[in-house]
């Protein structure tokens, strides 16, 4: 959990920096093999969020949990659709 934290900061630094990108709402999060897919309406790929649930592949990847990266992954996409709506 305390990597949600920085993740999230991180977030909201490229979300700033997005102004001129159009999201065609709704978002959708789909989970792949290694991650979750936040994608617009058209499938466009918005962000990719890694996890790892083993520890010992976690810690040598630097990646988070499934569930932590579940979160940043709706956080990411609460943003964007807050962003979308201003």
């Amino acid at each position: 959990m305390k990597y949600v934290a920085a993740l999230f900061s991180l977030v909201i630094v490229v979300l700033w920096n997005m102004s001129d990108f159009k999201t065609r709402l709704p978002l959708k999060i789909r989970q792949a093999a290694e991650c979750f897919i936040v994608e617009d309406a058209t499938g466009q790929a918005l962000a990719y969020v890694y996890f790892e649930d083993l520890e010992s592949r976690r810690i040598a990847m630097r990646r988070i949990t499934k569930t932590d990266a579940l979160k940043v992954a709706q956080i990411t996409a609460r943003a964007l659709t807050d962003r979308a709506s201003v």
